[in-house]
């Protein structure tokens, strides 16, 4: 695929935005590390960074096991993850003392992120059904 077609695929695009909003996510809350739910916030964003870059290598590999069910249980599973990150830095915005300007943008994007996760669950469960982007 020398001209770019898997990165210019739906799957890719993706994958690449929720890299973007993972780091978003936990790097604006970095300095607050220390409380759990700062912590796990940092999880979820790390570590949907890191399965992030590894579909897009696998895409751009033509690896079958970024693909179909495997993919889907995975995204399920982040899909869940995130929707915590997103619950827990909701109940962030709660309480005065973390009420600010960094919580609520790591609190956007972690409910942003869970979108883009629910728009992969769906990718992959399109393609476990015989569906290619």
């Amino acid at each position: 695929m020398g001209d770019g077609g898997v990165a210019k695929s739906f799957p890719f695009i993706l994958r690449f935005c929720e890299m973007v909003g993972s780091i978003i996510a936990f790097s604006v809350i970095v300095e607050y590390r220390g409380s759990s739910e700062y912590n796990y916030i940092m999880f979820a964003g790390i570590s949907g960074l890191v399965l992030s870059v590894l579909y897009m290598v696998l895409y751009m590999t033509g690896g079958k096991a970024g693909r179909g069910k495997v993919a889907a249980i995975v995204d399920s599973l982040w899909f869940v993850f995130w929707l915590a990150a997103a619950g827990v830095s909701t109940h962030l915005l709660t309480n005065d003392i973390t009420n600010n300007s960094r919580t609520r943008a790591s609190c956007a994007f972690c409910w942003i992120t869970w979108f883009l996760w629910t728009l992969s669950l769906v990718v992959s469960i399109q393609e476990t059904r015989g569906y290619e982007y």
